[in-house]
């Protein structure tokens, strides 16, 4: 995510245990704004690398749910996985039909 930590490969990520997911969030937490109790709440839902990579905004932030995270990390961890994926650097999920092809 930095120079020093750049993001890793999805095929990287699918290899990881819940462990390895965790120390990623750690390492990271600063830029994905979580807080120790955010990455505690992914853990305890035993969230691996295959898993990590199946999350959503609306999953992290829906109440109650199994994380009940705020907007802006979840928001920011979406477009983590998008770009983990290879899916672009899009912001918004929201496409006005009169654009889609």
């Amino acid at each position: 995510m930095s120079a020093s930590n750049p993001i890793p490969s999805i095929q990287v990520v699918q290899k990881w245990n819940i462990k390895e997911t965790k120390n990623f969030l750690q390492e990271n937490k600063e830029q994905l704004l979580l807080q120790d109790e955010d990455i505690v709440k992914i853990e305890n839902q035993r969230t691996d690398g295959p898993a990590f990579l199946s999350l959503k905004e609306e999953v992290l932030t829906r109440r109650p749910g199994p994380f009940e995270l705020t907007y802006g990390p979840s928001a920011k961890i979406e477009n983590l996985i998008k770009k983990i994926k290879g899916e672009g650097n899009s912001q918004c999920n929201y496409h006005p039909p009169f654009l889609l092809v």
